[in-house]
């Protein structure tokens, strides 16, 4: 799979500086750690993911949960992905109200039955 098209659209899909930080430098640990996201980001990333590689950036919805846009670039090639990520916030108020691993088996679910996005736009849960 190439590279995929710059997240673009509607006031939903903006995004500004990182409101609420993420650690770089373990979400790099993670990501370099992940079946999923190797076979997403293909060859260019086959030695794993540096911190000078991520740009983040944060929408402006997913208050509750706090959502990011990843750019990663490959140095060796002009390869760039973007990706999304969620996390819970900081502070949760009750243990389930910010249950993404409930999110994540939702979405995981779905992904095995769209069938209307074309396989090269398919994007891995």
């Amino acid at each position: 799979m190439g590279p995929r098209p710059a997240i673009s659209g509607g006031s939903g899909q903006q995004t500004s500086a990182v409101r609420q930080a993420i650690d770089v430098a373990s979400l790099c640990g993670w990501m370099s750690n992940q079946a999923a996201v190797h076979a997403y980001l293909g060859r260019s990333f086959s030695n794993g993911i540096r911190q000078d590689q991520i740009a983040a950036r944060q929408f402006g919805f997913g208050q509750s949960n706090p959502t990011y846009l990843l750019t990663i670039s490959a140095q060796s090639s002009s390869s760039t992905h973007q990706l999304v990520l969620r996390r819970k916030p900081s502070k949760v108020a009750h243990k389930s109200a910010h249950a993404l691993d409930r999110e994540y088996a939702v979405l995981s679910a779905l992904a095995k039955h769209n069938t209307s996005c074309p396989p090269d736009k398919d994007v891995p849960v």
